[in-house]
């Protein structure tokens, strides 16, 4: 169903971006050790964030990326995809024993004319951002999660309409 419906929540224990990410849909639901000696009141804050900024995207559509598995050794990844607002985000994630750092990932509903501004979220929450194609972004984005298990979310945002 979730290929269908891909509403859902479960439980995150830690503020990790692989677990917050891999836990959240449309919003989220944590339980955090927030009395344990060195918790880090900022990077919950900024894993709730990271959900919150998320969320629009899930009323879109979505598009698996590799074959939906729980398998340790694969990679995963799956799109989100608004046409409404010209935007969408990829969720990439290195299981535990996956040998493989990257892929390369064709997304659906992109616009090959047009121009989008990226960013790339990696483990740590540092931001890259850079300018694609259309082209590019529909037929070769390169996906790298160096760290397993780690994950790579993606946003997407379409700058100016094709010229027709």
């Amino acid at each position: 169903m979730g290929l269908y419906l891909p509403l859902h929540e479960i439980c995150a224990w830690t503020t990790d971006a692989y677990e917050m990410r891999g836990a959240s849909g449309a919003g989220g639901i944590v339980q955090f050790a927030f009395l344990e000696e060195g918790f880090s009141v900022a990077e919950a804050r900024q894993a709730v964030a990271e959900i919150k900024e998320n969320r629009k995207y899930w009323y879109g559509d979505f598009y698996p990326l590799t074959p939906c598995t729980t398998a340790p050794d694969q990679f995963m990844a799956w799109q989100l995809h608004r046409a409404d607002l010209g935007e969408g985000m990829v969720l990439a994630f290195r299981r535990p024993r996956c040998s493989v750092a990257g892929i390369i990932v064709e997304l659906q509903a992109i616009d090959p004319a047009a121009q989008y501004a990226v960013e790339l979220i990696d483990e740590a929450r540092a931001r890259t951002a850079r300018t694609m194609t259309g082209e590019e972004l529909r037929t070769n984005l390169p996906l790298r999660v160096p760290r397993k298990p780690g994950s790579l979310l993606v946003r997407y945002r379409q700058l100016a309409p094709a010229a027709k």
